[in-house]
């Protein structure tokens, strides 16, 4: 088999989501030629490596501004105080928040969570 062999991260199981897709990026007007990225190689070598350079940029990026910029889906634990007005303030680890899927308690009758527009 011609060239290095690659492994496009959600081939060998790892659970990462690149900012962009091989799709997404072939189909873009300013995007390089990716038939030759593995001298020799098939079309599905050539995908997968691409994928592989798309996960290199991707990971770059977060280590660049120290965080993940793909939408995640994170679970925070940690005790709160409630307001005299009955509000509670959770500062979070990462920004911005869009979206929360579920919020628990521990003895409050009612939540209401109010998203910052």
């Amino acid at each position: 088999m011609p060239g290095p062999l690659y492994v496009a991260p959600n081939r060998a199981g790892l659970p990462y989501t690149p900012y962009l897709t091989n799709a997404e990026y072939t189909n873009d007007p300013d995007s390089l030629d990716t038939s030759n990225l593995v001298p020799g190689g098939s079309v599905q070598q050539n995908a997968d490596a691409l994928f592989a350079k798309i996960v290199q940029a991707s990971s770059w990026m977060d280590r660049q501004v120290h965080y993940i910029l793909a939408a995640t889906q994170d679970i925070e634990t940690r005790k709160v105080r409630i307001r005299t007005d009955g509000t509670v303030r959770i500062a979070t680890r990462g920004m911005p928040i869009l979206e929360i899927n579920s919020f628990c308690s521990e003895g409050i009758a009612s939540v209401r969570i109010l998203m910052p527009q």
